[in-house]
């Protein structure tokens, strides 16, 4: 999204500006910067597995889901150059008066993908592997498609000049792009923090068990501005919908909690308590002291 966006942000203005050399030159330099991105992050990749899986909540000590994890990592960090050029080229498809071929090549990625999901997971007894390889099998035929536009583009060439690297277009293509990338960012911070908390909070339970491990729900104060028939109504609800899942809820209402199969109580930014609500209530503790504080405040009444 960087290179991509930067560059056929940078492609529009040239255009614009009537200047097709310095169009050529956009479009031109962002393919020489994802080729040259994509084989340094795929080198990355190789050399750094054990660190970036745990980043993202691998815990070796956790064997089978482990190899599951690695055996689609390494498919797909050998696919990143295709997936790079790939999806960074559809911008500047777009941006060349394009859009329906470039929604075309997206979409063509994605249909294999789903075609050759079940066909190689299931059919070819593939497991994870499978789906790695329908993945990349998607995102390879992406690439094909864009490469092949290249030959073919309306406004722009490619050529020597092109892609022959120039400081000034370069350094606007990435921060034209950057706003792109800090979104993209976000996004992969938060699937980080979350697998990790997974990890440390509920991945044991499911992996102990070596049961498959079943959805997961979050719900954040999901009954917090509500009155008590309207909360009694929503939380009948949703333990209808959670059946079966790992719930998470964050709450300051013991009620919300209380069928909860453990609790971790939070206090001053660190976690005072935990363990189950009776496990809890025995210890006399902070959870103990909050149950007392709300039911003395459903009993209140004007003097």
């Amino acid at each position: 999204m960087l290179v991509g966006d930067g560059a056929a942000a940078g492609f529009s203005i040239a255009l614009g500006k009537g200047d097709k050399k310095q169009a050529n030159k956009n479009v031109g330099n962002g393919l020489v910067i994802l080729f040259c991105l994509a084989l340094g992050l795929c080198a990355i990749g190789f050399i750094c597995q054990t660190q970036i899986l745990g980043l993202f909540g691998g815990n070796p000590a956790e064997a089978e889901c482990y190899g599951y994890a690695t055996d689609y990592f390494k498919i797909i960090c050998a696919d990143i150059p295709f997936y790079m050029i790939g999806q960074g080229l559809n911008g500047s498809i777009r941006a060349d008066g394009s859009p329906k071929f470039a929604m075309a090549c997206t979409l063509a990625g994605a249909i294999t993908n789903l075609i050759f999901d079940p066909v190689l997971i299931l059919g070819f007894n593939m497991g994870v592997k499978g789906a790695a390889i329908a993945t990349i099998m998607g995102q390879i035929l992406t690439f094909a498609m864009s490469v092949i536009y290249l030959s073919k583009a309306k406004n722009f060439t490619i050529g020597k000049e092109a892609i022959k690297l120039d400081g000034k277009t370069s350094a606007s293509i990435v921060s034209v792009g950057m706003a792109s990338l800090i979104v993209q960012l976000s996004i992969v911070i938060i699937i980080a923090v979350n697998n990790n908390l997974l990890t440390k909070y509920g991945y044991d339970t499911f992996a102990s068990t070596g049961e498959a491990f079943g959805a997961v729900v979050l719900l954040d104060e999901a009954t917090a501005s509500l009155d008590v028939e309207n909360e009694t109504l929503i939380q009948t609800a949703l333990s209808r919908l959670i059946a079966d899942k790992t719930v998470l809820v964050i709450a300051h209402r013991m009620r919300t909690v209380a069928g909860a199969d453990k609790i971790v109580v939070l206090s001053d930014g660190t976690v005072a308590e935990e363990g189950s609500p009776k496990d809890l209530e025995e210890k006399n503790g902070v959870y103990t002291h909050m149950v007392k504080l709300q039911t003395e405040s459903q009993n209140w009444k004007l003097a």
